[in-house]
């Protein structure tokens, strides 16, 4: 399952769509949750789900921040992995083909929660740090950050029936949490796999957490 929570991005959310159509593996299902959109979004949506190019389920919920819309969509996960990705973030074309490829290797290994690699920007180059060196081929988000000093951004590709257990938490009066939250406690007991395969390509748009990252831990201090 991919899941894509989304807020008034119809401007931008086509780029995703498009790079999960053209996907060289169609064996995934994308869960989008509109986090009360005021834009086109639910149209737009709807309009890829008549088109059937891929399977698509659209729900739209109040306005609660990405971690809220998370919690939501993993209720809904009944396949054997997911990942999310963002609604400004593309995939490679065999990003799902190799992570299910990879993620399978796994499957029975409980030392895994699942697969980690970087993210990228559209050129290769790596988002915001430097690689995690070939040698390395599995570690916890606080190693890579701790002990590797690599502060780059990743995405994670989840083994479902480990992160049944886990949700973000729901701070009133707060609609942020860090994404890296749910790694950072799966990592107290699992780790993650190490991939170097380029899955995910990123970029800072002006409307974007990273953008507005001293506001967004203002107004969320808890």
């Amino acid at each position: 399952t991919v899941i894509t929570p989304t807020y008034n991005r119809s401007y931008v959310l086509h780029k995703c769509y498009e790079s999960l159509v053209n996907q060289t593996c169609n064996d995934f299902l994308w869960i989008v949750v509109d986090d009360g959109s005021t834009d086109n979004t639910e149209g737009l949506v709807n309009k890829w789900i008549m088109d059937n190019k891929i399977e698509i389920i659209y729900y739209k919920k109040n306005n609660g921040g990405k971690a809220s819309a998370l919690n939501f969509a993993l209720e809904k996960v009944s396949t054997d992995y997911w990942v999310c990705l963002d609604s400004d973030d593309t995939f490679s074309n065999k990003a799902i083909e190799v992570a299910i490829n990879e993620l399978e290797k796994i499957r029975d290994d409980s030392r895994y929660c699942g697969l980690l690699a970087l993210r990228n920007l559209p050129s290769g180059e790596v988002l915001g740090g430097k690689r995690v060196p070939n040698n390395i081929t599995e570690a916890t988000i606080m190693e890579i950050t701790d002990k590797y000093k690599i502060r780059s951004e990743f995405i994670q590709f989840y083994k479902t029936i480990i992160t049944l257990k886990y949700r973000f938490p729901i701070i009133p009066g707060e609609k942020f949490i860090s994404s890296e939250y749910l790694s950072a406690e799966l990592n107290r007991k699992y780790k993650f796999k190490v991939s170097q395969e380029i899955y995910c390509y990123c970029e800072y748009l002006p409307d974007g957490l990273t953008k507005n990252k001293i506001n967004v831990i203002k107004k969320n201090p808890k």
